[in-house]
C-alpha cells in the first residue's frame, strides 16, 4: 500500500511540475468552433455554413472531361482523357467478357432474363436495352461496371480496363441491334434469325 501511495505522489507531482492543465488535454472535437446550420454573428446572413462558391469542385472530384477510368496499382482509380479505340478486336473481346461475366445475370442479349434472373425476385438484373440503361453516357456505364451498382458488385478487380471498355462497345452494338428495323438486316442475318427461331 505504502508503494502505491508513494507512486501515486510521484504522479501527480511530475503533473503538477509539466505545468499541463485540464483545458490542455481536451480533445479537439471540445474546442469551440461553429457547425453546420448553428447561427453565427460572424457573417452577415446570420449563417455558420458558407454557400458553395460558383465553379467550386470538391477536392474528391476530377477536374475536367470524366472519359476514362484508369486503374492504379494501389486500388483507387484516377481519370483520363482517352479511350482505347473501337475495333473488331475490341468488340469481339467485349463479346467474349460479356458472355462470361455479365450475361449470367442479364442474359446473353442483354435483356436481362437468365436462369439467375428468375431467381432474383428482390431486385431483378436490369434490362441492358432500353432506357434508363441504354440511356446511360459509356462513362456512367463504366463506373458502373468499374464500381458497382445496386446488388451488381465491383467488377475492376476481375478484369483490367481496357476489357471493362471492350465490354461497353459490345453493349453498344447488342443495344443497336435490338433497334435495327427488319428491313435493315442482310439476307444471311434474316436466314441466321430463322434457324434461331427469331421475329
Amino acid at each position: 500500500m505504502r508503494a502505491a501511495a508513494i507512486i501515486s505522489a510521484l504522479c501527480g507531482a511530475a503533473l503538477a511540475l509539466s505545468g499541463c492543465t485540464s483545458e490542455q488535454w481536451d480533445p479537439m472535437e471540445d474546442q469551440p468552433k461553429p457547425l453546420a446550420y448553428e447561427p453565427s454573428a460572424l457573417f452577415t446572413d446570420g449563417r455558420s455554413m458558407r454557400p458553395i462558391p460558383d465553379g467550386a469542385v470538391a477536392q474528391e472530384s476530377p477536374r475536367g472531361p470524366l472519359v476514362h477510368l484508369q486503374d492504379r496499382p494501389d486500388g483507387g482509380a484516377i481519370f483520363l482523357a482517352a479511350r482505347p479505340p473501337l475495333s473488331q478486336a475490341a468488340l469481339d473481346l467485349g463479346r467474349r467478357r460479356f458472355e462470361i461475366t455479365c450475361a449470367a445475370c442479364h442474359g446473353l442479349t442483354g435483356d436481362g432474363r437468365s436462369a439467375v434472373a428468375t431467381k432474383m425476385s428482390l431486385r431483378p438484373p436490369a434490362d441492358l436495352l432500353d432506357p434508363p440503361v441504354a440511356a446511360l453516357t459509356d462513362t456512367q456505364l463504366y463506373a458502373v461496371i468499374t464500381l458497382g451498382y445496386g446488388m451488381m458488385p465491383a467488377l475492376r478487380g476481375w478484369f483490367p480496363a481496357r476489357e471493362r471498355w471492350a465490354v461497353i462497345d459490345y453493349l453498344r452494338a447488342l443495344q443497336l441491334a435490338h433497334r435495327a428495323p427488319r428491313a435493315a438486316l442482310a439476307p444471311e442475318d434474316l436466314r441466321a434469325l430463322a434457324r434461331r427461331g427469331g421475329p
